[in-house]
C-alpha cells in the first residue's frame, strides 16, 4: 500500500479547486475521504492531497421502491 501524498499548508488551500466548490464524488470515495488532526473540527476532509468541504454524491439508481397513500 501507497503512502498518502503530503498535505499542502493551509495557506495554500485557497488555490485548490476543490475547496470552494461542491465536489461530485462516488459513495466509495465519499468513504475513503480522510480527515487530518490539524484540521479537526473545521469540515475539511482530504481526498489525495486536495482539501474538501461540500459533497455532492454522484452514481446509478440501482433500486427504487415506490408507496402509495390511500
Amino acid at each position: 500500500m501507497t503512502t498518502p501524498p503530503a498535505l499542502y499548508p493551509s495557506h495554500c488551500h485557497g488555490l485548490s479547486p476543490t475547496l470552494g466548490r461542491w465536489c461530485p464524488l462516488r459513495a466509495v470515495d465519499v468513504f475513503a475521504l480522510r480527515e487530518v488532526a490539524e484540521y479537526e473540527g473545521q469540515g475539511i476532509y482530504f481526498h489525495l492531497n486536495h482539501p474538501i468541504k461540500w459533497v455532492r454524491l454522484t452514481g446509478i439508481i440501482v433500486a427504487m421502491d415506490e408507496f402509495y397513500s390511500r
